[in-house]
């Protein structure tokens, strides 16, 4: 527990960056429904990401993977899979993705 309020503490401090922070503002393509601070699928996962709504993205030594949001809200995905590839690929629509690799 106390790893992941480090990682957290860091994400934070990395966002907080001005360098950090995305200049694109993109329109919202799908609606998106989850339980905030929920547990979501693989599938749902990589749809927030291509839609631009995640801010970063953690990859943990369990196989599992976190999304924190725009609004705030973080998410786990039990399985991590490429999800570091997947944020680097939308960089161009969507800005810099921030990573938490344990």
């Amino acid at each position: 527990m106390k790893l992941a309020a480090v990682f957290t503490l860091a994400f934070f401090a990395w966002s907080c960056s001005a360098d950090a922070k995305s200049t694109t503002t993109p329109e919202p393509s799908r609606t998106h429904s989850f339980a905030a601070g929920g547990s979501i699928s693989w599938g749902e996962a990589v749809r927030l990401i291509q839609d631009c709504k995640v801010e970063g993205v953690g990859s943990f030594h369990d196989g599992s993977a976190k999304l924190w949001l725009h609004d705030g809200t973080v998410l786990t995905v039990p399985e991590s899979g490429n999800i570091l590839s997947v944020a680097h690929s939308v960089e161009d629509k969507c800005g810099q993705v921030g990573e938490v690799i344990e």
